[in-house]
């Protein structure tokens, strides 16, 4: 857990992200009914090749993943902090190089 809380904290210092609040609830029906693998793929594709609207939408969910896994979540997500940590930073550049 402590993994998550220092990414969670890492991530949340960045000023590039502005949650776009009004397709949180989208987001997340969708996320949800992605396995973990792939939606960490899918992300990491985004990162490379999506707009930043998606970006944003996959960094927002991963975001929320990360936030559930530091309070005890038992979601199989939570034993791949690594990998959304990698998945997160690239979306992060991939927002950043768009908006500059």
């Amino acid at each position: 857990m402590k993994t998550a809380a220092f990414v969670l904290a890492l991530l949340s210092s960045a000023s590039a992200f502005a949650p776009v609040s009004h397709t949180r609830q989208t987001m997340r029906s969708f996320a949800s009914s992605i396995p973990a693998d792939d939606l960490l793929l899918e992300a990491r594709e985004c990162a490379a090749t999506g707009t930043v609207s998606e970006a944003k939408l996959y960094l927002e969910q991963l975001l929320d993943i990360v936030t559930e896994c530091d309070s005890g979540s038992q979601s199989p997500m939570c034993e791949q902090v690594d990998e959304m940590a990698e998945a997160v930073a690239s979306l992060r550049a991939r927002v950043d190089s768009v908006q500059r």
